[in-house]
């Protein structure tokens, strides 16, 4: 069974990973749960792209199941419960961890919930905030929608 360790989690729009597997490009940062406000400007539309990238260190290798959920401010979930992945910890000696997610919607204001399970054990859990509209008087925070 594989474990992992998650320092710390990023959330942008989009991340493109290199090829050592180490490093990846980041675009639209918002920050680093949970200390992330995400402003949409018409929450009844989806989200094109949003992207959160885990710093990971496998303390356990091997093949693994990923699963990955988001909950909104009322405890439900917004992805598909079913929804996993199959991932090989075996030769990855730490590095990047990239779960994009497209068509997202965030439906209501208020604190969403991240979960990242690994072989069904709660490996990190985190939140982020969700306001809709812009602020006026803050130009550089632009609406993902």
């Amino acid at each position: 069974m594989a474990r992992i360790e998650v320092s710390s989690c990023i959330m942008c729009e989009d991340a493109r990973p290199e090829s050592n597997g180490r490093k990846a490009t980041l675009i639209g940062y918002l920050g680093v749960l949970p200390n992330v406000e995400v402003f949409v400007q018409d929450l009844t539309l989806p989200i094109s792209r949003l992207t959160f990238l885990y710093s990971v260190q496998p303390s356990q290798g091997g093949p693994a199941t990923l699963r990955y959920q988001i909950l909104d401010p009322m405890n439900k979930h917004i992805l598909p419960v079913d929804q996993s992945a199959s991932m090989d910890f075996a030769n990855l000696p730490g590095g990047n961890l990239i779960i994009g997610l497209q068509g997202l919607r965030l439906t209501v204001a208020g604190i969403y919930k991240t979960e990242l399970f690994v072989d069904d054990e709660l490996v990190h859990e985190s939140s982020f905030s969700v306001r809709e509209g812009i602020l006026a008087d803050e130009p550089v925070r632009t609406p993902l929608n």
